[in-house]
């Protein structure tokens, strides 16, 4: 099934794949893990330095994929006289062009046809890589179980100007665990997997789930779909320093336009087959907490009460329906939410489930105590 969407997937890029300017190419023949997937736009004055980045790492057992996403400064022969003056080996580098910028995201799922590897590691054009960012990458992906999906590792800081500064805590520095609800229910408030130190499985990307369109939740999106099908793993070595760049492509969002994609990207998400399947699988002590946690993650994420309100309304009914109606807490939480609305005749129904619950509780036997001795 799988299979099959994905080559309708490849059928419905083909018009653009096609207009795509290709030179070099990824020989499979050299069967490395991880391709370092390097996007620019408007990136002419930072490929010097990330290809410098890219010769002074450690391990050198990877593909470099190089995208341009249409952009104006973009010169094939000075590109490809920077490429060659690191001497990568043919067969290990490839460079392409866009035929129109559809955005980072869009640039990324719309080149993974070119990709041979089993991993894709991200560089950002205006950040710095430590010498040891793929080699770390690597190892992690050398442990990986089948379920991990995707691996970063922590982020140091650049100012504005490339100087490195104190870095900013970061939100997975503050999480007990990287047990994958508590790693979602972060990542629902605030994104918290940083993308600039991120690796993805191929398989995983090509499922292509979240539309290219809009820098303004696309990473938290895929962040959140990932956990709800895999795990993310946290390498705790600083390999690369994120420049605050106030030019960058997430920093050109303005605030309404942050939340009105951080709302419909909860709806798909939410809203998703994933998502049911995912509440299900936590164990039946830890699921009222669970909903409190994301009621208030969502508040975090949506400051405009009313499209939090929905929201919540949404996770809900979705929980509600998920754990079978069996959460005391979580039936009378969306009761009152329909009593808030002047709505009796759904609260009524939850009602009476709520009270079967207890009935239910009450009658059970209790333990039997061991007669003392």
């Amino acid at each position: 099934m799988v299979g099959a969407r994905l080559t309708d997937r490849d059928k419905q890029l083909a018009w653009l794949r096609g207009a795509r300017e290709v030179s070099g190419a990824l020989d499979p023949k050299f069967g490395y893990r991880t391709t370092v997937f390097l996007g620019l736009y408007g990136g002419s004055k930072y490929l010097k330095s990330r290809l410098e980045d890219i010769r002074r790492q450690d391990n050198q057992s990877f593909y470099l994929l190089i995208v341009d996403n249409c952009s104006s400064d973009f010169d094939r022969d000075k590109f490809e006289e920077e490429i060659e003056a690191i001497n990568l080996t043919p067969g290990r580098w490839q460079l392409v062009r866009n035929p129109t910028n559809i955005g980072g995201h869009g640039s990324f799922q719309l080149n993974l046809d070119l990709i041979p590897s089993e991993w894709i590691t991200s560089m950002h054009q205006d950040d710095h890589y430590k010498d040891d960012h793929v080699s770390s990458h690597l190892l992690a992906m050398s442990k990986a179980e089948h379920n991990v999906l995707t691996i970063s590792s922590d982020m140091g800081s650049l100012n504005a100007l490339g100087d490195q500064v104190g870095a900013f805590p970061r939100a997975s520095w503050f999480i007990p665990n990287s047990e994958r609800h508590e790693v979602f229910v972060a990542n629902v408030a605030m994104q918290i997997i940083p993308y600039p130190a991120l690796s993805m499985r191929k398989n995983f990307a090509q499922l292509d789930l979240v539309p290219w369109h809009s820098a303004a939740f696309s990473d938290s999106e895929l962040s959140l779909r990932s956990l709800m099908e895999g795990r993310h793993v946290f390498v705790k070595a600083e390999t690369m320093l994120y420049r605050e760049n106030p030019e960058s492509e997430s920093h050109l969002q303005g605030i309404e336009i942050r939340g009105h994609s951080a709302t419909l990207g909860l709806i798909r998400v939410f809203s998703s087959p994933s998502f049911l399947s995912f509440a299900a699988e936590l164990a039946p002590a830890r699921r009222a907490v669970f909903a409190k946690k994301l009621q208030h993650s969502i508040q975090i994420r949506l400051p405009e009460p009313e499209k939090a309100r929905l929201i919540e309304a949404l996770v809900l009914e979705q929980l509600c329906h998920a754990w079978g109606y069996h959460v005391s807490e979580t039936i009378q939480t969306l009761s009152d939410l329909f009593l808030s609305k002047n709505q009796s005749y759904s609260a009524d129904l939850l009602g009476g489930m709520s009270k079967l619950i207890a009935r239910e509780t009450a009658t059970e036997s209790p333990p039997t105590l061991a007669p003392s001795r």
